[in-house]
């Protein structure tokens, strides 16, 4: 959760296994990547597990999150920083919400953040056909 003492903003984070990486050699050596997605609705855990099935295939662009150190500025703190992962793992953050997409059961290509969904094959989707494909 990021906010002040009034407001929060909750977020929820998933582990994926990259199969493939399209770019970024430190996430090359991983075997599960954590990335927070928002959750501004505060959705169940289980609403996502259903949403993001055990061995869908995902592309997700990603960049390393903050940290949750104070910062001159900046008037929000992570309540805790550590939460979602294990001790230790690296925490990772969305470029945007174009930088997520899931196969959906029917086939198609869901941006469940945008709220978008194309047919084709998630590779088709990428500045060049391929992608960081995972599975969750």
């Amino acid at each position: 959760m990021v906010g002040t003492d009034d407001v929060l903003s909750h977020s929820i984070v998933v582990e994926i296994a990259p199969d493939q990486v399209f770019s970024g050699s430190e996430v090359q050596t991983l075997d599960s990547v954590y990335v927070e997605l928002n959750n501004p609705g505060d959705r169940n855990a289980s609403e996502y597990a259903d949403a993001l099935p055990l061995g869908a295939q995902v592309m997700a662009y990603i960049e390393p999150a903050w940290d949750g150190s104070a910062q001159t500025g900046v008037d929000q703190e992570l309540q805790n920083p550590d939460a979602g992962r294990p001790t230790g793992e690296p925490l990772y953050v969305l470029t945007s919400p174009q930088g997520f997409a899931i196969v959906a059961s029917s086939g198609d290509v869901v941006w469940p953040l945008l709220g978008a969904t194309l047919e084709g094959d998630l590779k088709d989707f990428s500045p060049d056909g391929s992608a960081l494909l995972a599975q969750r």
